[in-house]
């Protein structure tokens, strides 16, 4: 039964994910954020397991889980990237997420019993699904899963660190449909056929397309660009999905 479960929100603006014991890192020197290298697998505190700190695809809001039990289904069947071990020393009773600096009155922090954890980060692609997705992505849904899930467990040992503290889907990125990492039977992703969307149009050549839109942001046209000009703005009616190529057509209904 798992009794750590508690999900953070933090901001980022430098596509980083930190994990400590304010106590652990205060003693590891880990104070002033120009003091240490963003070259995290080199910190001696990440080597030897204190802290866990990783690099991520970009800046901005993220929403964290930490358990010490398992992936929710939903969280399974977006799970797109996966970094580990990394460790983690907790003796206040305390952890820490930041996006940046290693702060003494940290208000994003979860209760943790003290002792020596392995860290494994997974890295939730859920924005991709229709299930969660909505025009306006800077609103993420409130029943969406965390953009990332850190799983905690009693460790005894050293470990050895990757090299690269990386977790980001996107670093291995191959054209076609994102290779997540557990197979599943229930995973929605793209559009469907049906959905309303709205996008751009574009000039490509001596014909139209539209931006790319929807859930996954998968390249886009219409049946007729008849009527409609370069700027656009259009709300159509989805008809076909290709979701091997990413792609999508649509029937107008109407300028926005």
């Amino acid at each position: 039964m798992s009794n750590i479960d508690a999900s953070i929100t933090y901001p980022t603006d430098c596509a980083s994910l930190l994990i400590y014991d304010i106590d652990v890192a205060r003693a590891a020197g880990l104070t002033d954020p120009d003091s240490w290298s963003f070259e995290y697998a080199k910190i001696d505190a990440v080597k030897d397991g204190r802290v866990s700190m990783a690099s991520l695809g970009g800046d901005g809001v993220y929403k964290v889980r930490v358990t010490d039990g398992d992936l929710t289904p939903n969280e399974r069947d977006y799970a797109a990237d996966c970094l580990q071990p990394l460790g983690l020393r907790v003796e206040s009773g305390r952890v820490c997420i930041s996006g940046y600096w290693f702060d003494e009155e940290c208000e994003t922090f979860v209760d943790v019993p003290p002792g020596l954890y392995t860290v494994t980060l997974y890295d939730i692609s859920f924005w991709q699904s229709p299930r969660w997705w909505s025009p306006d992505q800077q609103q993420t849904p409130p029943d969406a899963p965390a953009d990332y899930v850190a799983i905690l467990q009693p460790r005894q040992g050293d470990l050895t660190i990757p090299d690269e503290l990386q977790l980001d889907y996107l670093r291995n990125w191959e054209p076609g449909p994102t290779k997540y990492l557990f197979g599943s039977s229930t995973r929605l992703v793209g559009p469907q056929v049906g959905m309303e969307l709205v996008s751009t149009v574009r000039r490509s050549g001596d014909s139209f397309t539209l931006k790319d839109c929807g859930p996954g942001d998968y390249s886009a046209s219409l049946t007729s660009f008849d009527g409609l000009g370069r700027s656009d703005r259009v709300r159509f009616r989805v008809v076909s999905v290709d979701h091997e190529d990413e792609t999508l057509v649509g029937e107008l209904i109407a300028k926005v």
